[in-house]
């Protein structure tokens, strides 16, 4: 349903747009587009002057002509530093707006589209032997990485046994869709958000339609489009690159499913949000930050410090508190486990989510989601036939490849 859904779409939205670039309007910069042409007038006055005569009227007609040139190039750099000046300026100020408001991702986004760019290194899988591995050992290394990695239970547990119904409006789907990202990647059978947004109630109500016809019964049904994703390895700087396990993994996946699992998200958050706030946690939650973190930090140090500095043997401590403690002082622990995201045990997960207050329904609709999931290798622009053997049969005797969770809390 989903595939022919963006087969459809993609159809009838290149006979609208045959890819040709449009006649964008021309802004309208006459000032500086003048101030340019009236600069490079006077500079071929110049060259046009050059082997004539020495005549006092050439030597007067190139003296003008070098110096309107030299006012119009002061000109134009000093419109130049302005721009530069104001476009920092407003730089700063969205850096600014973003750190009132704790909001760190679009804070860093903000800076990292000014950084300068960095190449993007270069991977090269090594065989187990050391050597280059060519095309086809580095595929099927790949694969071999995503089977040990994401195994897990085809099945989840029964939260529910009714229908879990739709938990959001029609009104909410429509609000999605028209802040789909346009620059979101997204898998490649798939088209892009700039084309769903395009008509936000046409596809809010298609979705709405569907998602009553499947979550209408129980246990719901979750098309396999949108449980699948399409995995992708990116070098990491620093990093050798000789082995999938030292390289960043992203999943694409297709973009209503995405959509509505992120309405699913905001629909638990309203039941566990008020539970989460209460505990020191300040990843992956609205309003906390990295910073909050690093003020947690420094309290602690802080403290600790002051109790030190409050049982040192002085005179002035002995009278004010005879009876000291024989030990004091503290201790700062920090945990760096490798891929905690990617092997954490999903049941447990949704369990706990049941322990903080989410309905069963919603936990039921997420367990569903994150049953029999797929990753799907791209070889050679295509999907091998090997591959989607391994992906999709369900004979196999390895079980289906078990990602990471499709849905945060941030």
């Amino acid at each position: 349903m989903i595939r022919h859904i963006h087969s459809r779409v993609s159809t009838a939205f290149h006979q609208f747009f045959d890819g040709k670039n449009p006649n964008f309007p021309t802004v309208d910069n006459s000032l500086v587009t003048q101030t340019i042409e009236d600069k490079w007038y006077h500079k071929k006055q110049i060259r046009c002057l050059r082997g004539h005569s020495s005549a006092l009227s050439c030597i007067m007609q190139a003296w003008f002509h070098r110096s309107r040139y030299q006012v119009l190039q002061r000109q134009q750099q000093r419109a130049a530093r302005q721009a530069k000046k104001a476009q920092f300026q407003a730089l700063c100020e969205e850096v600014t707006a973003a750190a009132r408001v704790y909001d760190t991702h679009s804070m860093f986004s903000i800076i990292n589209r000014y950084s300068p760019k960095k190449p993007l290194a270069r991977a090269r899988l090594r065989s187990p032997d050391g050597e280059i591995a060519d095309q086809f050992v580095a595929h099927s290394m790949t694969v071999s990485f995503v089977q040990q990695m994401w195994q897990g239970p085809a099945r989840l547990p029964l939260y529910s046994a009714d229908a879990p119904g739709v938990p959001f409006a029609t009104d909410d789907v429509i609000a999605a869709v028209s802040t789909l990202h346009t620059n979101k990647s997204v898998a490649q059978p798939f088209l892009p958000g700039v084309v769903w947004r395009s008509a936000p109630f046409e596809v809010a109500h298609f979705i709405i339609q569907q998602l009553h016809s499947w979550w209408g019964q129980a246990p719901p049904i979750i098309p396999q489009s949108w449980k699948d994703s399409w995995l992708f390895f990116l070098p990491k700087p620093g990093k050798p690159n000789t082995h999938p396990d030292q390289m960043r993994p992203i999943s694409l996946m297709e973009p209503l499913g995405k959509l509505v699992l992120g309405l699913v998200t905001a629909e638990l958050k309203k039941y566990i949000l008020g539970s989460l706030c209460q505990y020191p946690q300040f990843g992956f939650l609205p309003y906390r930050a990295a910073t909050d973190a690093i003020l947690r930090v420094a309290a602690h140090s802080k403290s600790i410090r002051e109790l030190v500095h409050a049982h040192r043997r002085t005179v002035r401590n002995q009278m004010a508190n005879p009876v000291g403690n024989v030990i004091c002082g503290g201790l700062s622990l920090f945990l760096d486990l490798n891929r905690a995201f990617d092997c954490a045990d999903r049941t447990a997960i949704l369990d706990h989510l049941i322990t903080l207050g989410a309905p069963p329904n919603l936990v039921q609709i997420v367990a569903s989601w994150h049953e029999e999931t797929n990753y799907n290798l791209v070889f050679r622009g295509k999907l091998p036939a090997s591959l989607w053997a391994v992906a999709y049969d369900k004979d196999v005797k390895s079980p289906p490849y078990y990602g990471c969770a499709l849905w945060t809390f941030s």
